[in-house]
């Protein structure tokens, strides 16, 4: 009788190891989980926030872009004033400068 005592003290034992065990992993695979998941938002922001910029560029070239095509259909030029960044002067296009003359 001491025998089969023993043994299910053993088996009791080791039942309580194993569900411990069990309880570990699971914490380990719901971290896992929880940290895939944030990852995963995170990665769909991120994605969100290359698409806005990417639109953005796509807007400030179109921007240059028709601004180029503007002053080349008008035949307006700009120039920089000497020693002062930022500040623009028209000039008259080839265009005025002949009416001028007649």
């Amino acid at each position: 009788m001491a025998e089969i005592a023993e043994a299910s003290d053993k088996q009791a034992k080791g039942i309580e190891q194993l569900n411990n065990a069990v309880a570990e992993i699971d914490k380990v695979v719901q971290r896992t989980a929880a940290s895939a998941e944030e990852s995963a938002s995170a990665a769909e922001e991120m994605r969100f926030q290359c698409d806005m910029t990417f639109q953005m560029v796509k807007e400030l070239n179109a921007l240059i872009q028709g601004g180029k095509a503007i002053r080349k259909q008008s035949g307006e030029t700009r120039e920089i004033a000497s020693g002062k960044p930022g500040k623009e002067k028209s000039l008259p296009s080839p265009s005025m400068k002949s009416k001028k003359k007649e």
